[in-house]
C-alpha cells in the first residue's frame, strides 16, 4: 500500500479554519509565535483553538531564533506537540532547545542554490523533522511564509541527506501541489500563504482543497 503524505497547515488563526484542517485530516497545523509575521497568534488564543483538536493532529509552535524565556513562556500556555524553529538556529541550539524543552524539532532550512551537506547532516542528526523551504530574499522581512516557490532541484539534491521526514515548504497552492509532488517524491508537505484568501486570512475551502489534492498525488 503507498504511503499517505503528511500535510501541514501553517499559521492559522481562527477556528473555522483549525476545524476545516482537523475534518480534512491534516497531520499538523502549525501556529506563528512570531510578532513580525501577519500570521501571529498569542499563546493562549492558539491554545483555545485547539480545545477540541482531535489528538491525532499534532500542533506546533513556530518560533525564529527563540530564547529561552521566550519558549518557555510560550509553552507554559501552548501544549505544542512540537516546535519549529524557523530562524538561523544551530544544530548546537536545536539540540539544547529539544533536550531543555522536551519537545520534539522540526528545523526549517532554506533551499539555497548550493546547499551544504554536512549542515544538512548535523541538523538530521539532532532535530526530528527537517523542513526544506524556499531561501528568503534580500529586503524580506520573515525568513519564510514569502509565497516563493522553493526550488525542486536543490531538494532533489539534499533529500539523499536527509534521514528523518522531510517536508518540502514554500509557494504551494492547491493548484500545484500534485505536480511538485510528482517532480520532488517528497512524502510530507507544509503550505501557509497558499491557502489563504489574503496574506495572513485563511481560505478553508483552499485549505481542504489542498489536502485533498496533497494526498491525491
Amino acid at each position: 500500500m503507498a504511503r499517505q503524505i503528511s500535510v501541514k497547515i501553517c499559521g492559522l488563526k481562527d477556528p473555522v479554519s483549525v476545524r476545516k484542517a482537523a475534518e480534512c485530516e491534516a497531520d499538523f497545523i502549525g501556529f506563528v509565535f512570531v510578532s513580525a509575521s501577519p500570521r501571529f497568534i498569542p499563546a493562549l488564543e492558539a491554545r483555545a483553538l485547539c480545545a477540541d483538536l482531535p489528538e491525532r493532529v499534532k500542533k506546533v509552535a513556530l518560533f525564529c531564533d527563540p530564547n529561552d524565556d521566550r519558549l518557555a513562556e510560550a509553552l507554559k500556555v501552548f501544549p505544542a506537540d512540537y516546535l519549529q524553529l524557523h530562524g538561523a538556529e544551530t544544530p548546537e541550539r536545536v539540540a539544547e532547545i529539544r533536550s531543555r524543552f522536551q519537545t520534539p524539532v522540526i528545523k526549517a532550512l532554506p533551499l539555497q542554490s548550493s546547499p551544504n551537506e554536512k549542515q544538512y547532516r548535523a541538523f538530521d542528526a539532532v532535530a526530528d523533522i527537517i523542513l526544506s523551504d524556499a531561501p528568503p530574499h534580500a529586503g524580506d522581512e520573515l525568513t519564510g511564509g514569502n509565497g516563493r516557490l522553493a526550488p525542486v532541484d536543490v531538494f532533489l539534491t539534499v533529500k539523499p541527506w536527509i534521514r528523518k521526514p522531510h517536508f518540502f515548504a514554500g509557494g504551494l497552492t492547491p493548484e500545484n501541489v500534485m505536480r511538485i509532488l510528482r517532480r520532488s517524491g517528497a512524502m510530507a508537505v507544509d503550505v501557509s500563504g497558499g491557502v489563504e484568501r489574503e496574506r495572513g486570512v485563511k481560505d478553508p475551502e483552499k485549505i481542504a482543497f489542498f489536502i485533498h489534492n496533497a494526498r491525491s498525488a
